[in-house]
């Protein structure tokens, strides 16, 4: 499997119009049609989508470790008081 940083490199011997399409996103590196560029492309996509799931999951993790730590406990029977409504004209 490829590095997934050599898709910059490979992007460099590329005519300017095609690397820059290469560097901006994968689907433009995978639009230029090198096996290579896409196997890599892909590659880098993939790792750093990976990335992204495990931190978006630590951060669910830890939302749901400080709501339980400091969201306030019902106890049972307990109801809130009613609240007094004032109407208008009455």
């Amino acid at each position: 499997m490829l590095n997934p940083r050599r898709w910059w490199a490979l992007a460099a011997g590329l005519p300017p119009a095609a690397a820059t399409a290469a560097r901006d996103s994968a689907s433009g590196a995978i639009a230029i049609g090198s096996p290579e560029l896409t196997r890599s492309a892909r590659a880098a996509f993939v790792t750093g989508m990976d990335l992204t799931l495990w931190v978006c999951g630590g951060i669910a993790v830890l939302s749901i470790v400080l709501a339980l730590v400091f969201l306030p406990r019902r106890t049972r029977g307990a109801v809130a008081p009613a609240e007094k409504v004032a109407t208008i004209g009455a």
